[in-house]
């Protein structure tokens, strides 16, 4: 049972910090002399309860002292990890290991040709590739390298191919920033840019278009430009969609809104929606969605082709938030159906024959059968056609297995007791033939929100064989706030239950000691984006179990969440500080506001895109300063900031770099020799 109250809160973690301060011993392996962050008070009063913030001035827009600040906060990361001696080596394994395999995800058929993405081994970003049937060679349409790198390197986010499979409408993006993207468009038979160039779209892998039958049409969706004195925070606000053309207004002037904010005056949309148009294959009809970052759709509307042609539309409300329909690949329309996929009443787990998971289903009305793309944690991912025929399924050997052998790789599968009773699932990557002593190096990763897998899906990464080979473990937690069981164990892990998936968290990392795994000096936790609500929640409440952990773009002031870009989107899923319901539930799981002066705190390694549209950059510059501030364990707190990217890691380069400077940290505070700093 949570405390009622936020007063009550604040006592008991006082009391048990101090109880745990007294415990935990002095590990004084570092003297941190990364720039001090001004103090300058804030105090808010919510309903009654006073809480206080040292750095809101960190919030500020176009703020030149963070930037600076920032600026010398990597200056020193940088210099720090660059003094351990095996982080080279390491690098190079990681390196190595990332050589082994390439990715095909995302297919999608237009008529006989089928289009995906290509990661492959010495290619920064991933390519759009085409084959011009199942058993044709493969072909390269776009390589986002090409584009001009002014803003930071390019990305493709998604892609949707015409009807007749002529012309690719594609999402791109720079330097991480997916809130600021380009609709461009691609000539499929001639690999070329036309010249349309669609600004303010959303980049990154939830943006989507809709083609019209005649081929040359399509609705996208578009954010409108700042008006004198709106906010920054508002550039993703008051979204439409609308119709474009090819070869007609350009740059989009001009284009036609059809749906979204203010569009039609019947239809009362909120400007934090998100708003766009699907047009299923052979379908007479256009669905019409808004959206937010939640798992669930917030409203499904319909309305006939032949209108939404015309830009004269009169779209019908279908679903509603509550009728929990998951994202738009999941709307299917055949003849006068609409087929959908819901949440709602839907709390039994549905088994697997198998451990992994179908990661992707793609068909088409033209043709018999589906492809699959199948992956797990220890089998290289394939993709297989399904032949209604032939009562089978058979591998395309469109993506070769990956050149590693993972044989010697156990993976086991329990459940560990919750601080309630609760059985949390957990799963465990570790070498066969390692002695369970409590002495290897365990990194356990955890997420837990949106009613989504998250981390929990089964997915392959070679590069992980960089950590299990020196006898390390690496495990995936699995609480609350996930859709692991159903809705039920979503609805465990949000608003006011959100610190279920901070004590389930710590269950599993309690199991993973108890078990021998290792111990508290060799255990360290990870998380991202709302993840950072777990590894913050953790360090908080349980600073002794832990001797590291790795916060990348963490949400940590949730207090303040929704003061951000995508911020109000996120109300559904943690709450609003407008109620005294949604204060006490932030505060609660907020990690920011539960640091307390003089509590020896493990090793931290934040990290943050200052280009990040999801959890800003000033999220993880208010959590360093405050644990750089607080911790008097001798243990360092970084900050390790990418001026080139946004949420995610960006190219191969980064992320290769990314995982060698988070590993190398890591086995630093494990004691590793080869990794001590040298002076």
């Amino acid at each position: 049972m949570l405390p009622s109250g936020a007063t009550a809160i604040s006592a008991f973690l006082i009391a048990a910090f101090c109880i745990l301060a007294c415990s935990s011993p002095s590990v004084a392996q570092h003297t941190s002399a990364s720039p001090k962050a001004r103090i300058a008070p804030v105090e808010d009063d919510y309903f009654g309860t006073r809480v206080a913030d040292p750095y809101r001035w960190m919030e500020a827009p176009g703020n030149a002292e963070l930037q600076g600040w920032l600026k010398g906060q990597a200056r020193y990361t940088n210099e720090v990890l660059g003094r351990i001696p095996a982080r080279g080596e390491l690098k190079a394994r990681i390196h190595e290991l990332n050589q082994s395999s390439s990715d095909v995800y995302a297919i999608v058929q237009a008529d006989k040709r089928y289009f995906y993405f290509r990661a492959d081994p010495g290619r920064s970003v991933p390519r759009i590739m085409v084959r011009d049937g199942i058993a044709a060679p493969e072909r390269l349409i776009f390589d986002p390298e090409t584009l001009p790198q002014e803003s930071g390197h390019a990305e493709a986010g998604w892609f949707l191919p015409s009807r007749d499979g002529r012309y690719l409408a594609v999402g791109v993006y720079f330097g991480g920033a997916e809130e600021a993207g380009h609709l461009r468009v691609i000539d499929v038979d001639h690999a070329s840019l036309l010249d349309d160039d669609l600004p303010r779209i959303w980049g990154g892998d939830e943006g989507s278009a809709g083609w019209l039958p005649d081929n040359r049409t399509f609705a996208y969706m578009q954010f409108p430009p700042l008006a004198p004195g709106q906010p920054q925070k508002e550039r993703i606000f008051r979204s439409r969609a609308l119709l474009h053309t090819l070869g007609r207004n350009l740059k989009g002037e001009g284009d036609i809104p059809v749906f979204g904010f203010g569009v039609d005056p019947a239809i009362d949309i909120p400007k934090e929606y998100m708003n766009y148009i699907s047009v299923p294959p052979d379908s007479d009809y256009a669905i019409a969605v808004n959206w937010t970052v939640d798992v669930d759709l917030a409203g499904v509307f319909v309305a006939p082709l032949a209108q939404l042609a015309t830009g004269r539309v009169h779209w019908i409300r279908v679903a509603r938030a509550d009728d929990q329909i998951q994202a738009n690949a999941n709307l299917a329309v055949h003849g006068r159906d609409l087929y959908v996929v819901s949440r709602k009443d839907a709390a039994r787990e549905i088994p697997l024959p198998f451990v992994g998971a179908i990661r992707a289903v793609s068909t088409h009305p033209g043709s018999s059968g589906a492809l699959l793309r199948m992956r797990s944690r220890t089998h290289s991912n394939v993709v297989l056609r399904v032949d209604p025929d032939a009562g089978g399924s058979a591998d395309t050997g469109w993506q070769a297995p990956a050149n590693v052998d993972f044989t010697g790789i156990d993976e086991r599968e329990v459940t560990v007791v919750g601080h309630d009773g609760t059985r949390i699932p957990l799963s465990v990557l570790v070498r066969k033939d390692v002695q369970l002593d409590g002495n290897h190096p365990t990194l356990i990763d955890s997420y837990g929100a949106y009613g989504i897998f998250g981390t929990a899906k089964p997915y392959f990464d070679p590069l992980l064989l960089a950590w299990l080979e020196r006898g390390g473990v690496f495990a995936v937690a699995h609480p609350r706030g996930g859709g692991e069981f159903g809705e039920d164990w979503h609805r465990g892990g949000m608003q006011q239950t959100k610190l279920n998936t901070v004590f389930d968290t710590i269950a599993c990392a309690q199991y993973l000691v108890d078990h021998r795994y290792t111990s508290a000096g060799k255990l360290a936790l990870q998380g991202a984006s709302a993840g950072g609500l777990v590894v913050g929640g953790a360090i908080a409440w349980r600073p002794d179990l832990f001797a590291a952990a790795i916060d990348h773009a963490g949400l940590s002031d949730a207090l303040r969440a929704e003061t951000e870009l995508t911020g109000p989107v996120n109300i559904p899923e943690f709450g609003t500080t407008h109620t005294v319901e949604g204060f006490h539930a932030l505060y609660a799981m907020s990690p920011y506001q539960h640091l307390r002066d003089g509590v020896a705190y493990p090793a931290v390694l934040l990290e943050t895109g200052v280009n990040d549209p999801r959890v800003e950059a000033w999220q993880m510059a208010k959590m360093t300063a405050r644990l750089q501030a607080a911790s008097t364990s001798g243990r360092p707190v970084l900050l390790r900031v990418d001026f080139d990217t946004g949420h995610f890691a960006g190219t191969t380069e980064q992320t290769e770099q990314l995982l060698a400077d988070e590993w190398s940290f890591l086995l630093w505070q494990f004691g590793d020799p080869k990794f001590q700093p040298v002076p």
